[in-house]
Parts: C-alpha cells; sequence; structure tokens
C-alpha cells in the first residue's frame, strides 16, 4: 500500500524565493514612481506659470458630450467661463501632449474626472471641482450636490472674472 500525500503541500525553493525578489524592487520602483509624478505636476506647473502667468487666475473645464450634462453644461456653466477660459472636450479631438491635455491629467486624476472644473491661483492650490458624482445624485433626485458643486464654481469663476481683467467675458 502506497502512503498518500494528501494535505502535505510541497514548495520548491525557487517560489519561497519570489517575495523576496519582488520586495526590493517594489521599494525601489516606488520612489521612482513618486518622484515621476512630482515632476510631471511639476512641469505642468512651469507651462501654465510660463503660458498664463499674466493672469490672476486660469481656468480649465474638462467634459465631454455625455447626455448626462451635455445640456445642463453647455446653458449654466460654459456662459459663467470668462475668456480666456480653457474648455476641453473628451468627446472630441484633443491632445494629451497639450498644456491642458497635461494639465487635466495630472490634476483630474483617475476617479470622477468628467465633467470637471479647475481654477488656478497664484501662489495658491490648484481648486478642484468634481462634478461627475453630483450630476449622478441629480440624475437620481437629489440634485442639492450639483447646486453645491456649482455654486462654489461659480464663486472660484466669478472672482476669476472680476480679479483678471483680460479673462473678463466680452458682451
Amino acid at each position: 500500500m502506497m502512503a498518500s500525500d494528501s494535505g502535505v503541500r510541497r514548495t520548491s525553493a525557487g517560489s519561497r524565493l519570489i517575495p523576496w525578489l519582488v520586495l526590493p524592487i517594489a521599494l525601489l520602483l516606488l520612489p521612482i514612481a513618486l518622484v515621476r509624478g512630482a515632476l510631471r505636476g511639476l512641469h505642468a506647473a512651469t507651462l501654465y506659470a510660463r503660458v498664463w502667468s499674466r493672469h490672476a487666475k486660469w481656468i480649465v473645464f474638462v467634459t465631454s458630450d455625455s447626455p448626462k450634462w451635455k445640456e445642463h453644461v453647455e446653458t449654466r456653466i460654459l456662459p459663467l467661463l470668462p475668456v480666456g477660459a480653457v474648455v476641453v472636450n473628451r468627446s472630441k479631438p484633443w491632445s494629451k501632449a497639450s498644456l491642458e491635455g497635461r494639465v487635466f491629467r495630472h490634476f483630474g486624476g483617475q476617479h470622477d474626472y468628467c465633467p470637471i472644473g479647475l481654477v488656478f491661483e497664484r501662489g495658491k492650490r490648484v481648486r478642484t471641482f468634481r462634478f461627475f458624482r453630483a450630476f449622478q445624485q441629480a440624475q437620481q433626485g437629489d440634485a442639492s450636490a450639483l447646486e453645491d458643486t456649482q455654486a462654489a464654481f461659480e464663486a472660484a469663476v466669478g472672482r476669476a472674472a472680476h480679479e483678471s481683467p483680460t479673462m473678463r467675458r466680452q458682451r
């Protein structure tokens, strides 16, 4: 009669060695990834400062042609934007390599990034206004989040229009 190996798990020396090889490699790559992200943000900020430094504020609004928000964005948000504000429509061709594309990709992040409003002020942190979840809640019958987000964005944009004469919308 043969002895059964049931319940006994044999592991090779190689499978025990893999975690010890992966961990140091991951620890070496983590700082590189963090530095790369910081450099991308610094590069976008430097480009912003060089190109739009004549403005007290610079505004980027990113949207798409989604039927969930297209009409609202076109009638209630875009008319608020001052001259000089940049609008990126992700449903139409746009360049990820452009300044607007780099700024959007860096500050927009990986979640709830469209529609989004970005307000840059000299010497201050970038203000990010994410409309995605607010539109979702409005579709479910609760428009309060959308109203709050839009009011905060309008206040930031309104200050930008009044503080920077070169960005005032011409009527």
